[in-house]
């Protein structure tokens, strides 16, 4: 699933775990599901991520395009009349997504959905410190760039699940999961 192209984290994050699955199962196609319009900015991102998974070893001949949906339900619904629901389907997304993309890929009749969600490492902000600093057992709040770094953090957590909730929520009162 799309999500605002390369250079994005998230575009590169789902092209890197795409590789990793497609290497893992070297007979699967890979449907890459992004709203792309020739006349638009967007479709340079979008070549950007075929460039980037063959760069990454995938054959090109493995790589299709579902480029008409614009949202999630419309995406399944196009895959839907590409590949036949009885192949089991690995959805790479943002970890918020995925409970929505499976269901709304079941909801299109596919039999075997999976989900991988895709994470980026986490550094710890004690790295940031002096040795001093990291092994005193109470610091001060000026010596915590973890408190500060998680607190913003955290909060991009709590918006993306909020906004995937109402998501959810649309798509059910929809009928589209």
């Amino acid at each position: 699933m799309g999500a605002g192209g390369i250079p994005g984290s998230e575009s590169l994050l789902r092209c890197y775990y795409s590789a990793e699955a497609a290497h893992e199962f070297p007979a699967t196609k890979i449907i890459i599901a992004f709203p792309a319009d020739t006349a638009d900015f967007e479709y340079r991102k979008y070549i950007m991520m075929i460039n980037d998974l063959m760069q990454r070893g995938i054959d090109s001949s493995r790589i299709f395009s579902e480029v008409q949906g614009h949202n999630t339900y419309t995406q399944a619904v196009n895959i839907r009349q590409m590949i036949s629901p009885d192949n089991t389907i690995l959805i790479i997304t943002s970890p918020v997504h995925t409970y929505r993309s499976i269901k709304t890929f079941e909801k299109q009749g596919f039999k075997n959905v999976r989900a991988q969600g895709t994470t980026e490492g986490y550094t710890e902000a004690d790295l940031f410190l002096s040795k001093a600093d990291r092994d005193k057992k109470i610091k001060s709040p000026d010596a915590n760039p973890g408190l500060r770094c998680d607190i913003w953090r955290f909060l991009q957590y709590e918006i993306a699940v909020l906004r995937e909730w109402t998501a959810i929520a649309w798509y059910k009162l929809k009928g589209y999961m």
